[in-house]
């Protein structure tokens, strides 16, 4: 039996947002990442997401969120046989990274330490470097938006909340397990809606 969605993954890597979909909405992720049809518009609240990526990347954002050497910094390799991609929004290298994130729903202390892209990223950074996530400084910062009709704005006053994440090697090995049992899983579904 052919493999599916190994096939597809030489062609585009998983990320954090392919297991997320599939995490939240299996079948749009079949429709998206096998079948390449991405049928939804962003939403406003993706395009503000974008529009506040690109003001960090300019170095001018719209926020007073921390900013490391690198912005928007490219992750590019392989677990086994799985490639993987990611970009930190902001990165020291050896030192340091930070994921920003704007949107209404509050990121608490408990949200944050289960977020996976963090531990992702760590793995990522892990497998490229060697560098072990308990010689890192992670973190999240939020800054709430407000969306009144259709159009997302920052909440003012404007406020940065950081939150600082211990992730350890146990945490990467874990979570390159589940990044495993994940593609197992994408693979079955891949396979059941051909």
């Amino acid at each position: 039996m052919i493999s599916i969605y190994k096939e597809k993954l030489k062609t585009r890597p998983l990320s954090w947002s392919q297991i997320n979909t599939f995490y939240y909405d299996p079948e749009k992720w079949y429709d998206k990442y096998i079948l390449g049809k991405d049928s939804e518009p962003p939403s406003p609240e993706m395009e503000f997401g974008k529009v506040f990526a690109k003001s960090c990347e300019d170095r001018k954002p719209l926020a007073p969120v921390t900013l490391y050497s690198e912005v928007e910094f490219p992750l590019e390799v392989s677990l086994g046989d799985i490639p993987l991609v990611g970009y930190m929004d902001t990165y020291e290298p050896n030192r340091a990274f930070i994921d920003h994130k704007t949107g209404k729903k509050e990121w608490t202390k408990k949200r944050v330490n289960e977020h996976g892209q963090l531990k992702m990223y760590a793995l990522m950074l892990y497998l490229m470097y060697k560098i072990k996530p308990e010689d890192l400084t992670i973190s999240l910062e939020w800054i709430p938006t407000k969306k009144d009709n259709g159009i997302v704005t920052l909440v003012e006053p404007i406020k940065v909340h950081h939150f600082d994440v211990k992730i350890t090697m146990a945490d990467i090995l874990k979570f390159g397990t589940y990044i495993k049992k994940t593609v197992q899983q994408m693979e079955s579904y891949a396979q059941m809606m051909s």
